[in-house]
């Protein structure tokens, strides 16, 4: 939708010249967004940017995440998840 589209046009216009970004959508479908995820190990990404909705499964997002996504690695927008925090 057009709040995606403006997170990626902001990302773009800062970075653009410096980094390619792959930009997924997977409205609020958590198991779409593992399987993102999973299959984004093999790219090697310096570092995931993500505006995830996990109220309903916040606690095995947590674990997910803390599992596939080194912390120095991941840039959450929109919302603090304390969980994460060490």
């Amino acid at each position: 939708g057009p709040y995606q589209k403006k997170i990626f046009d902001a990302l773009s216009s800062v970075l653009n010249e410096f980094a390619t970004i792959d930009f997924y959508v997977y409205q609020n479908d958590y198991s779409q967004f593992k399987k993102h995820v999973l299959n984004s190990k093999s790219k090697e990404y310096t570092h995931y940017v993500l505006n995830a909705d996990f109220d309903s499964c916040e606690e095995d997002a947590v674990e997910f995440l803390k599992n596939e996504i080194p912390l120095d690695k991941l840039i959450m927008l929109d919302k603090k998840v304390a969980t994460l925090d060490g």
